[in-house]
């Protein structure tokens, strides 16, 4: 039994001697000349430490598995995926509906803007038609009341009696009155002016005034001798004509032309017939 022991601590003071002659060795001094050949050397060594490596290294693939999913988790995910879906489909529902509403608002507006133009056209026409009317209505009417004949049939006298028919005064007239000598049917040598009226002058006639103007008075137009004959059978007539002009109260010009016919057939108070045709005003 004491022998294990014995051989145990024999080989630790081998050891242990060992050791202490390694460490008594001396160190050798370095040697300077010998350094570049060393640092010379690295440069093979490692080109050969190079070369000694491997063309190529196979590299390593890491197949990782996904982790295994619950039952649960599989059907949280799918119906996340439903409601993502459904949300999508209303999205796009939505979208769509939000288009059409811009259109339809978009034709509306523009129905509604030519409903507004139709609207203010109808309204402008309708203001200038009450306004034509109104002036239409309320403007002076200047005509003939009345003309008749006085005096013989030869060397006739006439009178013509102008009245304002209207609802406001009529400024600023002027008028003449001529007499002429023609046929009895559709003459057409009457003049639309003359030089030298028979009569003419000036008026202002307020609403429902009248003044009367005395033609011929010295017979300057009479029916020759040699006529009579011609007369009496309705194949020429006396005629009176002529013109008024004036200004109404809304600051429009107005006017007035006449002809009246005196023959055999003159009417049983001597009122003469108004020509047809020939009596106009603006």
């Amino acid at each position: 039994m004491l022998t294990k022991p014995i051989g145990c601590a024999l080989v630790l003071v081998l050891l242990l001697s060992a050791s202490d002659s390694q460490s008594q060795q001396p160190v050798p001094s370095p040697d300077i000349s010998a350094q570049p050949k060393q640092e010379e050397a690295k440069p093979a060594q490692q080109h050969s430490a190079t070369d000694k490596q491997p063309a190529s290294q196979q590299p390593i693939i890491v197949n990782v598995l996904p982790p295994q999913k619950s039952e649960r988790e599989i059907e949280e995910e799918q119906r996340e995926r439903n409601e993502k879906s459904k949300l999508d489909r209303r999205l796009v529902g939505l979208t769509a509906d939000l288009a059409i509403f811009t259109a339809i608002l978009a034709i509306a507006t523009v129905v509604l803007a030519a409903a507004t133009a139709a609207l203010w056209y109808a309204t402008k026409k309708l203001v200038k038609g009450a306004e034509e009317t109104a002036r239409r209505q309320l403007r002076a009417y200047v005509g003939v009341q009345r003309c008749w004949q006085k005096g013989i049939a030869n060397r006739p006298r006439f009178e013509i009696i102008f009245e304002n028919f209207g609802q406001t005064p009529a400024k600023n007239g002027l008028y003449w009155v001529a007499l002429t000598i023609s046929t009895y049917e559709n003459p057409n040598d009457i003049p639309i002016e003359v030089q030298n009226p028979a009569e003419k002058g000036t008026f202002e006639l307020p609403p429902g005034a009248a003044f009367t103007v005395d033609i011929n008075r010295n017979g300057e137009v009479s029916v020759p001798n040699d006529l009579s004959d011609a007369f009496n059978k309705k194949e020429i007539a006396v005629y009176v004509f002529g013109r008024l002009d004036f200004v109404d109260a809304f600051g429009d010009k107005q006017w007035l032309v006449f002809r009246h016919r005196f023959a055999v057939d003159v009417h049983e108070h001597g009122d003469l017939h108004s020509c047809e045709g020939y009596n106009e005003s603006s």
